[in-house]
């Protein structure tokens, strides 16, 4: 009987200890802070977080989803998505997106979203004469990184530090 619950606090013991060793991913909102803190000065914009219930502060509506990823309605890559936040300059082109999918099978489909979202900011800026800033979408291990800027190497950087 001793032996038995001696064992059984050391299975407990032990397993207390591994979910606290235990390395969760980052959240999507806290990585896109630390990169716009890295990347000053930052022109006029705003956050929005896809975990945002409607009613707080960075709710990302379907329509504004649509408008920005989808052709008139939210796109399904977004199913794969399981936390993101994006940053929206108002003023200049700088634009930021931070996707964790629920997989490393589901990037793919989450790139191509970013791919086709820089395809058009890339457009929307040369009619208007803007050919300055330069673009990437990148994928690191779950995360899929949409970078449009003048310095996309250091939001890149920012986001590698602010992951850790």
């Amino acid at each position: 009987m001793r032996l038995r619950m001696l064992a059984l606090l050391l299975t407990l013991t032990l397993s207390v200890l591994a979910v606290g060793c235990a390395r969760s991913a980052p959240d999507a909102g806290a990585l896109l802070s630390a990169m716009l803190e890295e990347t000053r000065p930052l022109p006029s914009g705003a956050c929005y977080r896809l975990l945002a219930a409607q009613g707080e502060e960075g709710y990302a509506s379907a329509e504004l989803l649509a408008a920005l990823f989808g052709e008139g309605s939210t796109p399904v890559a977004l199913d794969a998505v399981e936390d993101g936040a994006f940053y929206l300059s108002f003023t200049q082109p700088y634009e930021i997106g931070v996707f964790l999918c629920k997989s490393a099978g589901r990037t793919r489909e989450v790139a191509e979203m970013c791919l086709h979202r820089l395809s058009r900011l890339r457009s929307y800026y040369s009619a208007r004469g803007d050919e300055s800033a330069e673009g990437c979408v990148r994928v690191f291990g779950r995360w899929v990184i949409l970078c449009f800027s003048h310095d996309p190497d250091a939001i890149l950087q920012a986001f590698r530090r602010a992951r850790g």
